[in-house]
C-alpha cells in the first residue's frame, strides 16, 4: 500500500478537503454499521483523533 501520510506526522480530519472528509467518514461508517452518530458528531469525533496512527496510515 502506498504511504499516504509521512511517518510521525499528526493528521486530523480538518486537515483534509471537505470531499475527502466525507469520504473518510463514509468509509468509517461502512466499517462500523452500528454507529449511531450524526455526520456532524462523527466529523467532530474523527477530528480529535490522529488519523495517521489510528488508521495505520503513517506506518
Amino acid at each position: 500500500m502506498r504511504r499516504i501520510i509521512p511517518p510521525n506526522t499528526t493528521v486530523f480530519l480538518s486537515d483534509f478537503s471537505r470531499p475527502f472528509q466525507r469520504e473518510i467518514c463514509s468509509r468509517y461508517r461502512a466499517q462500523n454499521p452500528l454507529l449511531e452518530m450524526s455526520d456532524i458528531e462523527l466529523r467532530e469525533l474523527l477530528d480529535n483523533v490522529d488519523l495517521g496512527s489510528a488508521f495505520g496510515l503513517d506506518d
